[in-house]
């Protein structure tokens, strides 16, 4: 996920003093970091527990790291450090689509996820399937994975994935507007107060 800001970075630097200017990056870089860790702190605190049933409150807060802005380099980044795929696409929602059957968890199935949000990985879809409990079939003509009670008891038999071509991603996930909304509210407060202590602290 990437935002991007534009300033008005060269005529404020043309307005200013030689000092003025020898201080502006320090400044601006200062203010870049600072917007980052409010916008990074909303967002684990309650754009994402809004958006996401939270088993392991701690685990968004440890996967989304930050990288700092430094002076001659103006840029900053907070970014989801394991990858998770599933962020992106609840910020814009939409229609996915697989490249064979998208296997969507049953009800019975999303409560067994763990503390990270991931169900376990012996009843990943292909893994499932692979075992002697678990087969391919029909409920109500609806493609499914099943899974027997065991290899002796073929009942009951439980709905584990349902099958689908595609599937409609709801917009659950408000990445973007919190972040502007956060980043217009706060950037100028924050340069106000760097700019004046950068000033106030030069070497002279």
């Amino acid at each position: 996920m990437q935002m991007n800001v534009n300033s008005n970075f060269k005529q404020l630097n043309r307005s200013l003093d030689d000092i003025g200017r020898r201080q502006l990056p320090f400044a601006y870089s200062k203010t870049i970091n600072d917007t980052m860790f409010a916008v990074r702190k909303h967002v684990v605190e309650k754009t994402y527990p809004k958006a996401f049933e939270q088993r392991n409150k701690r685990f968004f807060n440890a996967i989304l790291r930050p990288k700092y802005s430094k002076k001659n380099d103006l840029h900053a980044r907070i970014f989801d450090a394991v990858g998770r795929e599933y962020l992106e696409r609840h910020t814009k929602g939409g229609l996915k689509v697989g490249r064979g059957n998208i296997a969507i968890p049953s009800t019975q199935t999303k409560s067994l996820r763990g503390a990270t949000g991931r169900i376990p990985k012996r009843l990943a879809p292909r893994k499932l399937v692979d075992t002697p409990r678990g087969f391919i079939g029909k409920v109500r003509n609806q493609p499914a994975i099943l899974q027997r009670a065991s290899k002796k008891k073929p009942y009951p038999i439980k709905v584990v994935y349902l099958l689908e071509k595609t599937a409609r991603i709801k917009k659950s996930f408000p990445f973007y507007e919190d972040a502007f909304r956060i980043t217009r509210n706060m950037m100028p407060r924050f340069f106000k107060t760097n700019f004046n202590n950068a000033m106030r602290t030069r070497k002279r």
